[in-house]
């Protein structure tokens, strides 16, 4: 019996002790590893990067980085959200000027991408951005120009109603306020938002505000969204109003109504601005 506990013991540590096995790849990784066929990709934003790649020799540079990290596919952002191409084109505008400053006409980003990625052994991929032909954050593109090709969205326009006022609410739930905004935040969001500043904060709950405070002194701890309820959003003004306003124990109710307008005017989609594909 002392020798049955003995051994039981023994192998009860031994089995304690040991290493479990190294993980191996999957079979799949390890086989396109071995074959060099993965594809370790780099995408290059358009407009994000005009002041760093507009000379062949910047371009140069970049792809020989890629080359050393070990990059084999680089994806070219060659026609960004404004709708203008960063290429000479036949049928699409190029981009000369963007935020203030001027680009080249006579230089052909992407020639220039292909021609400095094969020297390199490089994939080089030209990507587009498929309908938009506007950028908000601009103000420019075919978009603005023929206001009539743009898309038209279905809005719901949204209104908090107290018994001293109203307030319009952004149509889009769990996102940030427009500025000088409002938005609201379910329990779909999470538990809590983070604060940011100038930011203001209602907790309602059953129709009912439970609390109202800004976001200075929040810095270092969320704002709680309460489970069953809802948490407002007002930047700048809204938040003004929502602390004049919104005081615990105030009772609120939401309107809603409906309306169809262009892409400008569509405060939910805050960049680009698409165009209608099946326009003739």
């Amino acid at each position: 019996m002392r020798l049955s506990l003995t051994l039981l013991f023994v192998l009860a540590v031994s089995a304690c002790s040991a290493q479990p096995p190294a993980a191996k790849p999957p079979i799949v990784q390890a086989v396109v590893r071995a074959a060099g066929l993965q594809g370790r990709i780099m995408w290059i934003d358009g407009t994000a990067n005009l002041d760093n790649l507009n000379t062949r020799e910047k371009m140069a540079d970049v792809m020989e980085r890629c080359r050393r990290a070990g990059i084999n596919i680089v994806v070219m952002d060659v026609k960004p959200l404004i709708g203008e191409t960063m290429y000479p084109s036949k049928v699409a505008r190029q981009i000369t000027k963007y935020d203030g400053k001027d680009y080249d006409p006579e230089y052909d980003y992407l020639a220039v991408a292909l021609q400095e990625g094969r020297k390199r052994g490089l994939e080089v991929y030209a990507a587009i951005n498929v309908f938009s032909e506007g950028h908000k954050l601009v103000g420019r593109g075919l978009a603005y120009d023929k206001p009539e090709w743009q898309a038209i969205t279905y809005n719901a326009d949204r209104t908090v109603v107290t018994p001293e006022g109203a307030y319009p609410v952004a149509s889009s739930i769990n996102t940030l306020p427009p500025a000088g905004g409002m938005s609201v935040y379910t329990s779909d969001a999470g538990s809590a938002k983070t604060p940011r500043p100038n930011e203001t904060y209602s907790v309602i709950v059953r129709d009912s505000v439970q609390a109202t405070f800004p976001a200075a002194g929040l810095e270092n701890g969320p704002v709680p969204i309460p489970a069953g309820g809802c948490l407002l959003v007002g930047d700048g003004a809204a938040g003004d109003w929502m602390a004049d306003k919104l005081r615990p124990g105030v009772r609120v109710r939401w309107e809603a109504g409906v309306r169809f307008a262009n892409m400008v005017q569509t405060p939910a989609e805050r960049v680009s601005v698409f165009i209608n594909p099946i326009l003739r």
